[in-house]
């Protein structure tokens, strides 16, 4: 049994590396391709995004946001909670989960995501 996938190992290693590499032309029609939202799954909706004021994220605790804040940086999360002039946000690491704080001052723009 050892002897046949000694052959296919064979086999496979003869087969030129070059053959599977994409070359520049096909990476940069993949990037234009899944830019375009024309792949499937990636098409994108209709819909614009819908902006909200500080004072109204306590009626929207659970649902995706995204913060543009003033240095121009994005956060994104889920809204686990308002306190005052902060809000708590529950954004995916890849181990887990983390909850931060992002405070009103800091905020230039909230969305919905």
């Amino acid at each position: 049994m050892h002897i046949p996938m000694a052959l296919l190992l064979a086999a496979l290693l003869m087969v030129p590396a070059a053959s599977h590499a994409a070359g520049e032309e096909d990476e940069a029609w993949i990037a234009s391709y899944m830019a375009s939202a024309s792949a499937p799954g990636l098409a994108r909706s209709g819909r614009q995004a819908r902006t909200l004021e500080f004072a109204q994220l306590s009626g929207h605790i659970g649902r995706r946001v995204r913060f543009t804040l003033d240095g121009g940086r994005e956060r994104r999360g889920l809204v686990e909670g308002v306190r005052g002039d902060e809000v708590q946000l529950r954004t995916q690491l890849s181990g887990g989960f983390s909850l931060s704080s992002v405070s009103r001052r800091d905020i230039r723009s909230i969305q919905l995501d």
